[in-house]
């Protein structure tokens, strides 16, 4: 849900801060699937390009301003 949110406003995907504890410290392949299908990504969900992508991505969420939220 938060990816789709994220997509829709034309943000970084902040989804993709959640890493697998293992050893590739890559998300699960459902996050690469679901940022396909978003439009973000395209590939296979192993290997480099895959790697390479998401290291960009967790770069652009750092340096992406975010709005300040309004509460209520």
């Amino acid at each position: 849900h938060l990816a789709a949110l994220d997509a829709r406003a034309e943000q970084p995907l902040r989804s993709s801060l959640v890493i697998s504890q293992g050893a590739s410290r890559l998300p699960r392949t459902g996050f690469f699937e679901c940022a396909e299908r978003l439009g973000r990504f395209s590939g296979p969900s192993d290997g480099v390009a895959a790697a390479s992508w998401h290291a960009s991505e967790v770069v652009r969420v750092f340096e992406y301003e975010y709005p300040e939220s309004v509460e209520a």
